[in-house]
């Protein structure tokens, strides 16, 4: 049963974290049964990982060699790709460590390992596969100093053989068309490896894919990466890159771009062409501008203009639009930078004017405000305009004895706290002396700290030279209620983000840490006093977490900081410096403990439960945004997985949701980032973690029926995990992997609007992701395959009447990204669906309307149209024809 596999998993789990684990790794790899393979490899991989020390040194040699046996073994008998996958990454992570080991061992592991899997029998394509990995793994590897030089040469040396590889299978017609994917995939991968030689003897037989359908969104794919993170980038390699481009622009290329056109859709080759076009122009636009009347750079021109005004309304109807529109920027300052600019007579200064003339009424169609018919439905957001006002601060304190004013100006202060900003410092001071002295007064501290928190949270900069005599202040709150000494806190808190970490260092310290001391006696007297302890420990994190939100950088968006400046990188650094103290790094690994052990303590707690939610949202932040006091998301993320476990709650699962985009490293400062392999792991055994607890919580029969914010926090959770880390998806065992689906479709076949609407937010995430990620595309659509019926059987059955109406356009965007993305197979499943028992139950779903009904999806590429299908099937097959709600509908 379900249940049992669940117990085993956990022991397994267990047996893991053992020094025997590694006995165990050849015969579950050896074993017929594809779990066990998957476990074996997984084992390995683990341990190699975190406890390498343990396995014994005259035994390293022979695990090697056993590795690459079981390698063979597994692709011998057309083991899963998974599992090969993890044995790949198992190896290379052997060949890191001897590699970064005293001294250096397998130098030549490239070549080396390539060569005995090649004997060991792996197939041309397979040795592709492990090729990508190991250009994969060693980018992302940390190694430094020698052992990072050693890396090098040993890709370096594995170049030739690499591109020999590669250049056999493109140019061999007998190749398969996965085999040429793949191979398609291992230039991409390698490109940042090969030197200029190599790149110009592979890039003419890359060009030549594109006239093959099946080979073309790779070919695409490839060549961008060449001509931005390349040497043949930035407008070099033009004969070999730009030339033959053109050329296949001029009659392929525009015949690819008129299909699009006539289809009213760009599916993923349309896709694939603008992105190659928008390389090109990044990257030739000074070829462009020399040849400006060549007709290859105008049939280059005009398709370019084509996909900038291509029909529909960008981010509602088609999303390649932008693509184009950094091109006809940058063409635009070349033009006027052209010596032949102020020249009537020259030719490409009229050429240019004319791409110019249509350029702007090109974009003058595009941009256009929309007719009234085209509005209905839309929101508009609303500016209001509040006039500045003015505030005497001498008034205020002439005013002191009469408590109506105080309370009234008081609140004035903190309304009015950006006023100060452009006012004298003694003018600021004088109100923060007046706001301070309302904090001694029971009846007014209420008031005082939120105007000091105000005043504080504006004016961080100028308030900073005066940090000295905010200890004061915070003398002050000894006396007065946790929720205003908190607020206090948080003030003084706020100040110190605007000095210089290494100056914010001692006063920070000054805070946290009779914090921390507070909470850890409280824990201490837990045995004795439960009640008062665990109340003491929910103050006292409460007041770590105001600590933590004032000295996160400020929310104004007119005070942002770029981090790639030079004055963010310095200020990055320097907070990298600070955090790095020992009296820090002692007080920040303090305040992780207390949090394990309260959460062991009172995890189902509720009210405990809420507070440790604020502290962890504001205790950890992406890498760029760190404070001195900021906690590494990783150990948070296991106990709060640790948590979910005894208890699962939405507070947990909307945690995870958040620590897991935190170890994600994407970001706008760096957009192509991956995560390092010990966070892949990590958030591997997370999303398994949180999908056991849920699974077999919300599976119990009426459990999802009574707990509709639980399972909204589940799908949450699930979608963040899937638009960062899908991979951690496709890596689980077969069951756990089912199981979601299975409950993902009792979610869609649910009455409650959330639930219904979280559901089908993570389908649509997960349907997308898992046609853009490589690393997980091919798991990712067997899963798919395997419970796509169910789902859209669900997902019609509820259009059909069994979902409230108003989740229609959810279930719609289902339909509409499956369509979208899996043409072929979503024409089947939809097929399929219209003679589901239910539906077929429906007597008002006639013949004529399902019919109707699975022509237009079928053939529609734009949301807009399957909403449309949907909401018209909808009103057929629920008898709403001819009511005023059918007369209503504005879609």
């Amino acid at each position: 049963s379900t249940e049992d596999q669940l117990v085993a998993q956990k022991q397994l789990f267990e047996l893991q974290q053992r020094v025997e684990a590694w006995s165990i790794i050849v015969p579950f790899l050896q074993h017929e049964d594809p779990i066990l393979q998957f476990w074996g490899a997984h084992t390995a991989q683990v341990k190699i990982s975190r406890d390498w020390e343990t396995l014994p040194e005259e035994d390293v040699d022979a695990f090697r060699q056993s590795l690459v046996g079981l390698i063979g073994h597994s692709a011998g008998r057309g083991g899963e790709k998974v599992v090969l996958r993890k044995l790949y990454v198992a190896l290379i992570s052997v060949a890191l460590r001897l590699t970064a080991s005293t001294p250096p061992r397998w130098l030549d592991w490239v070549v080396s390992s390539i060569t005995d899997l090649s004997a060991a029998g792996l197939s041309h394509e397979q040795i592709l596969d492990y090729s990508i990995i190991v250009a994969e793994e060693t980018s992302r590897s940390d190694l430094n100093g020698q052992a990072k030089a050693h890396l090098s040469t040993a890709v370096r040396s594995a170049v030739v053989l690499v591109t020999q590889a590669i250049t056999t299978s493109l140019n061999n017609p007998a190749s398969s068309v996965r085999e040429q994917t793949t191979s398609l995939k291992c230039v991409e991968a390698w490109i940042p490896h090969l030197p200029g030689d190599q790149l110009t003897e592979l890039a003419p037989i890359i060009v030549n894919t594109l006239s093959r359908p099946d080979l073309f969104v790779g070919a695409t794919d490839v060549i961008c990466e060449l001509m931005t993170s390349s040497p043949l980038s930035s407008g070099s390699g033009t004969k070999i890159l730009t030339d033959p481009l053109l050329q296949w622009l001029e009659v392929e290329g525009r015949e690819i771009y008129q299909a699009s056109v006539e289809t009213e859709s760009i599916d993923e080759v349309g896709r694939g062409l603008c992105k190659m076009l928008a390389a090109i122009g990044d990257h030739s636009l000074d070829y462009v501008m020399q040849k400006l009347n060549d007709p290859r750079v105008l049939a280059f021109l005009e398709i370019m203009l084509g996909f900038t005004g291509f029909p529909g309304w960008f981010g509602v109807d088609e999303f390649e639009s932008e693509m184009t529109t950094t091109f006809w920027v940058f063409f635009s300052e070349h033009v006027l930078d052209s010596d032949w600019f102020g020249d009537d007579t020259n030719p490409s200064r009229n050429r240019a004017r004319d791409i110019l003339v249509s350029l702007i009424k090109v974009l003058h169609q595009k941009t256009r405000w929309p007719a009234p018919e085209e509005l209905k439905g839309w929101t508009k957001g609303q500016c209001y305009d509040r006039p500045q006002l003015t505030l005497s601060v001498t008034t205020i304190m002439a005013q002191r004895s009469m408590w109506g004013f105080l309370f009234t100006h008081l609140a004035q202060l903190g309304d009015f706290s950006t006023w100060f900003a452009e006012r004298p410092t003694p003018i600021l001071l004088s109100g923060v002396t007046f706001v301070v002295a309302g904090l001694r007064d029971p009846q007014l501290a209420i008031f005082a700290a939120g105007a000091l928190e105000q005043l504080c949270d504006a004016n961080r900069t100028q308030l900073a030279p005066h940090i000295a005599s905010f200890g004061e202040v915070l003398a002050e709150t000894r006396v007065i209620p946790t929720a205003e000494r908190a607020k206090v806190i948080q003030s003084v808190a706020s100040v110190i983000e605007a000095l210089p970490p290494s100056e914010g260092l001692t006063p920070v310290l000054a805070i946290v840490r009779p914090i921390t001391e507070e909470w850890r006696t409280a824990l201490q007297a837990a045995p004795q006093y439960p009640e008062e302890a665990r109340t003491q420990v929910e103050q006292r994190i409460r007041l770590l977490s105001a600590c933590a939100k004032g000295i996160s950088p400020s929310q104004d968006a007119f005070s942002y900081d770029d981090p790639d400046s030079p004055e963010g990188m310095a200020r990055l650094q320097a907070m990298e410096i600070a955090r790095m103290t020992p009296p820090l790094i002692e007080t920040c690994e303090m305040m992780v403990s207390l949090l394990r052990e309260t959460m062991v303590l009172w995890s189902a707690d509720g009210e405990l439960a809420d507070a440790i939610s604020d502290f962890v949202k504001f205790i950890t932040s992406l890498p760029h945004e760190a404070t001195l006091i900021s906690l590494p998301p990783a150990p948070i993320l296991e106990l709060v997985c640790a948590a979910a476990s005894r208890q699962l709650t939405g507070v947990w699962l909307n945690l995870v949701s958040r620590l897991v985009v935190q170890l994600h490293p994407a970001s706008f400062v760096s957009l192509k980032a991956e995560a390092a392999g010990e966070t892949k792991l990590l958030v591997d055994q997370a999303t398994q973690s949180i999908i056991v607890s849920s699974v077999q919580t919300l599976t119990s029969p009426g459990v999802m029926e009574a707990n509709p914010d639980l399972v909204q926090a589940f799908f949450s959770c699930m979608d963040s995990i899937a638009h960062t880390f899908l991979r951690s998806m496709t890596v689980m065992p077969p069951e756990l992997s089912n199981a979601l689906m299975d409950c993902t479709t009792r979610a869609i076949a649910l009455q409650e609007r959330y639930s219904l609407v979280s559901a089908c937010k993570f389908l649509v995430t997960f349907i997308k992701r898992s046609a853009s990620d490589d690393t997980a595309h091919e798991a990712a659509q067997q899963l798919l395959a395997a419970h796509a019926q169910n789902l859209t059987n669900a997902v019609v059955n509820g259009i059909a009447g069994d979902a409230p109406r108003s989740v229609v356009p959810n279930l719609a965007s289902v339909l509409s990204v499956m369509v979208t993305k899996l043409p072929n197979e979503s024409r089947v499943w939809l097929t399929n669906s219209m003679q589901n028992p239910i539906l077929l139950a429906n007597p008002r779903a006639t013949s004529e309307a399902k019919d109707a009904f699975l022509k237009t999806i079928s053939a529609s590429r734009l949301s807009s149209r399957t909403a449309t299908a949907a909401n018209d099937f909808a009103l057929v097959a629920r008898g709403l024809i001819g009511t005023s709600y059918a007369a209503g509908q504005v879609l």
